[in-house]
């Protein structure tokens, strides 16, 4: 937890010969570190700068292999006497050997190999268990790798202590070759100078990003950086964890979950294991991995109502148990959640919701191969998994009465050794604080009801946008087909038809040339047809068809002149006839 005092953590980048942009690339989890302590970090790349910041500093941090000897020997150990905490990691390998005799310890000149513990098949890449966890700045840390390192010899026991030895079968070889120990070579060592403290190791990629990750070296990172610092362990009331069904929290049996439950005591909770469903005081938060083999009714309304009256329930689901996924549904429906049987699968990314207060502490996120789930209130989606918007939810959420729920459909990553890779134990952090500190009840029902009312003023506001919009383009319309039109359109439509009926009617009843009674009927029909067409045209385009029936009209009234005029010259000779 940050501390309310700031403290100021230099970096020494001059000796170590690296840039900023290096060492925070690099040591990036490091920071986390030292953020999660209190700390702000500066970063001396020149003796000036060092010798600076060193007046107000709390801890200062030598990273190796040195680029330049440690000239200024008194300017450390000025500092460390008058209360400073110095932490020196790195090997002795090179010309410029640190210079630490002061602190009753150096580093030697080689290399540590261990054939038989060592990470990757690595040689030169040892893990010991050989840690004297007594110490304050190794509390909690079980299990080590250091890559390439050193080994130190304790020159005064008066003030330096080793606190980390290699194994049994590591040995120490020179740099000519030379065998110069066999078997627990020293690899780190704790020193009190004056009012200040001094932690040596012999190697500084245990720190970086490649390595801090691997077993306990977080652990023993905080740890010893908070003993140099001189913070005490939290104390008082813990809010309560429990993890149902019971797991093994010793690092012999479940590393995973022993670092989960150490990290969460070193945050400020206090973690346990229960046999059987919490039915007693209740804890703070039930993190769940199964139910028993055939659940109770019973059994599961204990847990619904344990989130009702105000629980915090966070299932970490085990993906290789599909068997047992039909009871966990069960319950998880509950509260709207139901996981899916096959795990995500192909390429894709990781996407949470910043806009959830659960969603808001993550600041990276990252599973192995989760089951997806779908979702329905009261239950949200947090995280998601897939690929150019096919996203499938692995994180959700719900608050359900006075409690809340996280389901995540997977739990190797936080019962293996990888719980401080890719940011998972980040998530177990922010899920338990989502679950214990959140806003209460209360203050959520007003958010979420203030968050409603602002949304029905949004939509309000979008809803008279429209409705002015659609006023304008009504405007617009009625200014190009207006209503006027379209009565003046009918009337000329109407006319036409009648002028058409008139003509056909005159022709029938006059005797012309066969020729010219033919042309005028054929004149007649495509005049009709033209007709049909404009009233098809007339609710879609009413100027257009304006337009076809004055043109139809003209043609109409030509028509019906000529065959009034030859009428009227028919006439006579019908007369003289009769006569």
């Amino acid at each position: 937890m940050r501390s309310e005092v700031v403290r100021l953590a230099v970096v020494d980048l001059h000796h170590a010969g690296l840039t900023q942009e290096e060492f925070r690339r690099r040591f990036s989890e490091l920071l986390r570190v030292f953020s999660e302590l209190g700390c702000e970090v500066e970063v001396a790349e020149s003796p000036q700068q060092l010798e600076e910041l060193l007046i107000e500093a709390s801890i200062l941090l030598v990273l190796g292999p040195l680029s330049s000897p440690l000239e200024d020997v008194d300017l450390l150990r000025s500092f460390v006497e008058r209360g400073g905490g110095l932490a020196f990691a790195g090997c002795g390998r090179g010309g410029a050997r640190p210079r630490l005799e002061w602190a009753g310890v150096s580093v030697n000149g080689d290399l540590v190999r261990d054939p038989r513990s060592c990470h990757g098949g690595l040689e030169e890449t040892p893990v010991t268990s050989e840690i004297l966890r007594e110490h304050p700045a190794c509390e909690g840390a079980y299990k080590v790798c250091f890559h390439a390192p050193s080994s130190l010899e304790v020159r005064d026991p008066s003030l330096a202590k080793p606190v980390c030895y290699g194994g049994m079968t590591a040995v120490a070889v020179r740099e000519s070759g030379e065998v110069a120990q066999e078997g627990f070579p020293t690899l780190a060592a704790a020193s009190e100078v004056g009012s200040g403290r001094v932690f040596v190791v012999g190697d500084s990629d245990f720190l970086s990003d490649d390595y801090i990750a691997e077993y306990d070296n977080r652990i023993l990172a905080r740890g010893l950086i908070s003993w140099l610092l001189g913070l005490r362990r939290r104390m008082g009331k813990r809010k309560r964890i429990t993890i149902y069904p019971p797991v093994s929290l010793s690092p012999e049996d479940d590393e995973g979950f022993y670092r989960m439950a150490w990290d969460l005591y070193a945050v400020g909770y206090g973690v346990e294991v229960s046999e059987e469903i919490p039915a007693g005081p209740p804890p703070d938060v039930l993190i769940l991995l199964d139910l028993p083999s055939e659940p109770t009714a019973e059994q599961v309304e204990s847990l619904e109502r344990f989130v009702e009256r105000g629980g915090g329930l966070l299932v970490l689901f085990d993906r290789s148990r599909a068997d047992r996924l039909d009871r966990i549904n069960a319950l998880l429906e509950r509260f709207g959640v139901r996981m899916n049987r096959t795990p995500v699968r192909g390429r894709g990314e990781f996407e949470w919701d910043p806009t959830h207060p659960l969603g808001a502490m993550l600041s990276r996120f990252h599973l192995s191969k989760p089951l997806p789930m779908r979702v329905s209130r009261p239950a949200v989606e947090v995280a998601l998994w897939g690929r150019f918007g096919g996203f499938s939810c692995v994180l959700a959420a719900a608050t359900r009465g006075e409690g809340r729920v996280v389901v995540i459909g997977e739990d190797w990553p936080f019962r293996s050794h990888s719980y401080w890779r890719d940011g998972h134990y980040e998530i177990i952090r922010a899920c338990v604080s989502w679950l214990t500190e959140g806003p209460t009840p209360s203050q959520e029902y007003a958010q979420g009801v203030d968050l409603l009312r602002r949304e029905v003023a949004r939509l309000r506001n979008e809803v008279e946008e429209l409705r002015l919009e659609r006023s304008r383009l009504a405007a617009e319309l009625r200014a190009v087909n207006g209503e006027e039109m379209r009565i003046e359109t009918l009337k000329e439509l109407v006319k036409v038809e009648a002028q058409a009926k008139a003509v056909s009617s005159i022709i029938s009843d006059m005797s012309m040339a066969e020729m010219d009674v033919e042309l005028a009927r054929a004149v007649v029909e495509a005049c009709m047809t033209g007709l049909r067409r404009a009233y098809d045209t007339f609710d879609r385009h009413p100027k257009a068809a304006h337009e076809v029936a004055a043109s139809l009209s003209l043609v109409l009234s030509s028509l019906r002149e000529v065959a009034e005029q030859r009428a009227a010259e028919a006439a006579p000779e019908g007369r003289l006839r009769d006569e």
